[in-house]
């Protein structure tokens, strides 16, 4: 789950524009930044995730043994074949192939596996990948299930509900710095700025 905190201040469209200080903005910006840094990691960890689990079906011994003999009558019998396209995601341009809840990451692996295999096995290397089309619905609607997706990954955090600290200063003071990102601790009636990533007042907060 990916938390992250309200910060409407960072947009003219969701606050009063005329009463954001440029310290404020600032503390938003690097909030947004920070957010999107977190989203961007989960996406990427998707994408590492469907590389490690790519054609794993070919690599255990009965996967292998079953993949050899439609391989090795030149594939007049599919048996594999055709398991192979519903225990993987990312054979697009098969519609059998295509999940109802098909998704970027699925496109990338599609993307991914075309060219690998094309220059791989092909003795014209890179010129040997064939042209990857896929239909513009298919690339729409992965699109909107990959933001659902996302959206149900993010947890916004009330900041009535976000852990605080005593604050032992009256001004802005001391920058902390966590494992992601630098940020500052902003005195706000007595309380500080919880570091997004770490769930705790970091730097000079009691």
């Amino acid at each position: 789950m990916i938390k992250i905190h309200r910060s409407p201040s960072a947009d003219t469209r969701t606050c009063d524009h005329t009463q954001v200080s440029k310290h404020e903005l600032l503390r938003s910006s690097k909030m947004h930044i920070r957010d999107m840094q977190q989203a961007m990691a989960h996406l990427a960890w998707l994408v590492t995730v469907a590389g490690r689990d790519h054609d794993f079906d070919k690599v255990s011994d009965e996967g292998i043994a079953a993949f050899h003999k439609d391989f090795a009558n030149g594939f007049t019998t599919t048996d594999w074949w055709d398991n192979h396209r519903k225990v993987n995601r990312h054979h697009l341009n098969a519609p059998d192939g295509v999940r109802d809840d098909v998704d970027l990451i699925d496109v990338l692996e599609h993307v991914a596996d075309c060219v690998m295999a094309g220059a791989a096995r092909s003795d014209k290397g890179t010129a040997g990948v064939y042209a990857i089309e896929l239909p513009d619905e298919l690339l729409q609607r992965a699109l909107a299930n990959t933001v659902e997706k996302l959206k149900a990954e993010v947890q916004v955090v009330d900041d009535n509900d976000a852990p605080v600290a005593r604050c032992r200063f009256s001004q802005p003071h001391d920058e902390w710095r966590c494992h992601s990102s630098p940020g500052r601790c902003y005195h706000d009636a007595g309380t500080c700025v919880v570091c997004p990533h770490m769930q705790r007042p970091i730097g000079p907060c009691d």
